[in-house]
């Protein structure tokens, strides 16, 4: 047999093989056999990596991750991806694309089961699932905290294996999203400056503008702060940085004309959200009134005339 016939019989072999245990988890998961089912796939994975098959391995931990998390089953999909992970991680695999589109891929699942209500899941994160967590004390962890945990690990897996220190940058933007949405806005701004991710940045910058757009400047300096400590020493006097570094400082120190020499030059930028809570910063530290617009300008002479 040559050696292509013998590599497409062995793919055959091995989806029949999965599909069969998709069949056997199927039927537990009718059964309300949550436990098993994750045990089934938990055991195919773990004898693929035995075997060196690293890859293989993890794809039958994504495929149950899958399955079971598009049943409804987050807690047992969430150790199927953590042990994805801990192939990768335990066996020194190397970061390449297809390995971080598996994780991706995963976390894009997590995204639509963070979407759905403990109404509509089943297991530990279900209605009945929490109600029963808490008659005995113990603490049942949330969408976003299972999905923050995983991309966790997968980031150190890439930071142990890859070229960068801080691990995948893309992927350090992923748990970063997680952080801000349980309400940790310092280590969600660490992880998305990690990131690198230009747009990420600017919400960042956009976060310091809406504080102090509020009139809030202890929160507008903490978020600054996180940011500025997070960054890699290079980029800590960046454009961005620097601009609220001295936003805050003119605000502390009712320095309105170095505001107005700020906002003139952040206004170049013709961001109009930027524009917009730079007149409303004007207005609450400086009791500056911003220009008025053309058709401000239109009706007054209309009514002066």
């Amino acid at each position: 047999m040559s050696r292509a016939l013998a590599g497409r019989s062995t793919r055959r072999q091995g989806n029949g093989a999965a599909e069969r245990v998709k069949a056997m988890v199927e039927e537990k998961l009718d059964a309300g056999l949550e436990y098993e089912a994750l045990q089934l796939y938990r055991g195919q994975a773990a004898r693929k990596a035995a075997r060196g098959d690293f890859d293989s391995a993890a794809a039958m931990a994504e495929t149950g991750a899958q399955v079971l998390m598009q049943r409804g089953f987050a807690d047992s999909a969430s150790e199927l991806s953590r042990q994805l992970v801990e192939i990768y991680k335990e066996n020194g695999c190397d970061v390449t694309q297809e390995r971080l589109d598996r994780i991706q891929r995963l976390d894009a699942l997590y995204q639509e089961v963070a979407n759905k209500g403990p109404g509509e899941l089943k297991g530990k994160g279900s209605e009945a699932g929490i109600a029963q967590a808490r008659q005995v004390r113990h603490p049942v962890q949330s969408g976003f905290e299972l999905q923050a945990k995983f991309l966790k690990a997968a980031v150190a897996w890439t930071a142990a294996a890859g070229p960068r220190p801080a691990g995948d940058a893309a992927l350090n933007a992923l748990p970063g999203r997680c952080l801000f949405a349980m309400g940790n806005a310092e280590a969600g701004t660490s992880r998305m400056v990690a990131g690198e991710q230009p747009i990420e940045l600017r919400l960042l910058m956009m976060g310091v503008l809406h504080f102090l757009a509020l009139g809030n400047l202890r929160d507008a300096n903490a978020q600054r702060a996180a940011w500025e400590a997070a960054a890699a020493p290079e980029r800590a006097r960046g454009g961005a940085q620097q601009f609220v570094r001295l936003l805050c400082a003119t605000c502390e120190r009712d320095a309105a004309p170095l505001f107005q020499r700020l906002a003139e030059a952040m206004r170049a930028s013709g961001d109009p959200a930027v524009e917009k809570h730079l007149a409303q910063i004007g207005r609450v530290f400086f009791s500056i009134l911003p220009p008025p617009s053309m058709l401000d300008s239109i009706l007054k002479m209309m009514g002066a005339g």
